[in-house]
């Protein structure tokens, strides 16, 4: 399994201070997507891009509509459109706040997306004099479009079958809302099991969407490790998707949790993966940023 990724950091002044009420990720996501499509769009006006005859090179289309994957043969492509996922997380610091002066948005763009980090910087750009929010309070990119790191990747071999097993604490922060679905289920019963799948199956669908996945057969949770405390709440925040014309709830858990027991090579490769690509729902919203430590003692949660 691999993945290649490259990350683009982009400086951001208000001219006064701004409250959100929504995160700052969807908000920048917004002016990006309407910005992009003003920018490249040939179609003529109200033309849905999945008729457009030029989605298979519209960035728009890639970033924002997933018509064009780069692997779209792929059995994870094949499956239904709400479930595939996006070639860009955008993070943000803050992620939400009031009297915000500045931010950064920290944006990765995976595989072919890499590409055009210049139309998503651009696009940015322009969004300046129009500004944000209803107040329309203009900001200004105070970096260059270099302001990101070098192409990077994440690789994990093919696990091997006989690996022993490692005693692992593994404490847990969720730093933005985990969202996922669970059947027959609330969002707060998950379980480990719940938990370590929802990780494998991101993993499993981004590098085969846009990276390479040499995983031959099917992850069995083994039990051999266990959610020892749990520490979090629900957060809720409601969007506009112009997409459906409606308001939009989304919601999803902040907090703490600690995992103690023996984890397989690939369960920690899977933390591994979530902490740099986010895991569950909305992660091109900035949710799902996940950090992990790794400690033989660590401090019991508050």
């Amino acid at each position: 399994m691999k993945l290649i990724y490259k990350n683009l950091s982009v400086d951001i002044e208000f001219a006064q201070a701004v409250n959100f009420d929504l995160p700052v990720p969807c908000i920048f996501r917004s002016i990006i997507g309407f910005q992009l499509k003003k920018m490249l769009c040939l179609a003529p006006r109200d033309t849905k891009c999945e008729k457009c005859l030029y989605n298979s090179t519209c960035v728009y289309a890639l970033a924002f509509e997933t018509l064009n994957l780069p692997s779209a043969d792929s059995a994870a492509a094949t499956d239904k459109r709400e479930k595939l996922s996006h070639p860009t997380i955008i993070n943000c610091v803050p992620f939400i706040g009031r009297n915000v002066k500045k931010c950064t948005l920290k944006i990765r763009f995976l595989g072919e997306a890499i590409k055009y980090i210049p139309y998503y910087f651009e696009a940015i750009k322009r969004g300046e004099s129009s500004g944000i929010l209803k107040a329309r309070t203009p900001y200004k990119v105070v970096c260059g479009l270099d302001a990101g790191e070098g192409t990077k990747t994440w690789e994990f071999l093919q696990r091997n079958e006989n690996a022993e097993t490692i005693k692992e604490t593994a404490a847990i922060t969720l730093e933005t809302p985990f969202r996922f679905n669970l059947s027959n289920k609330k969002m707060t019963d998950f379980n480990e099991l719940d938990f370590i799948l929802i990780l494998h199956r991101r993993a499993q669908m981004l590098c085969s969407m846009f990276g390479s996945n040499d995983f031959d057969g099917n992850y069995r949770f083994e039990n051999k490790w266990e959610n020892t405390e749990r520490d979090f709440y629900t957060v809720s925040y409601t969007r506009w998707s112009s997409r459906q014309k409606q308001e939009v709830n989304l919601s999803g858990l902040v907090g703490k949790l600690l995992f103690e027991g023996e984890f397989c090579e690939y369960e920690k490769a899977l933390l591994d993966f979530a902490q740099i690509f986010n895991a569950g729902k909305n992660t091109n919203f900035g949710f799902g940023k996940i950090s992990c430590k790794f400690a033989d003692n660590p401090l019991l949660l508050d």
